[in-house]
């Protein structure tokens, strides 16, 4: 749970701004995990664009980039939906992930991937700015994870 909103500004380094972490003892077949945020973002000027990513661990699972533009305060949000299907060092998941930046948005729906359950999982959600602007600004206020069946 975010209890203290997370800012990315003036910068291009790729910043985590959720991470949902999964123990390996909660990990089951079955087993469903959601994680999700909200927040807002502007831009210095016209040409300015912010890109979230979606992790599974280090692997990308998904990533949307705004439009260009001058905004201020524009709403955004990411989703993803992780349901075990099998456990082990190949057990596998399926996912949906769902972002969206201002009017913005993309969804996609990955019917099985491999990853090791032994050891636990992290949802990762980054930012990154495309060029660093003290006008620049991303907030995320709210963020959770939730474990389901």
């Amino acid at each position: 749970m975010l209890i203290t909103s997370i800012t990315v500004a003036n910068t291009t380094t790729e910043t985590t701004i959720y991470t949902g972490s999964v123990a390996a003892d909660t990990i089951s077949a079955g087993k469903r995990f959601i994680i999700s945020g909200e927040g807002q973002f502007s831009t210095a000027n016209a040409n300015a664009a912010i890109t979230l990513r979606i992790y599974l661990n280090e692997t990308l699972m998904g990533s949307l980039t705004s439009s260009l533009g001058n905004v201020s305060d524009k709403a955004g949000f990411f989703e993803t939906k992780l349901t075990v299907r099998t456990v082990g060092e190949a057990g596998t998941v399926s996912c949906f992930i769902s972002l969206q930046l201002d009017e913005k948005s993309v969804r996609a729906n990955i019917g099985s991937t491999v990853f090791n359950s032994n050891v636990g999982s992290d949802l990762v959600v980054t930012a990154q700015w495309d060029e660093a602007s003290a006008g620049n600004t991303a907030t995320i206020d709210q963020g959770c994870t939730e474990a389901l069946g």
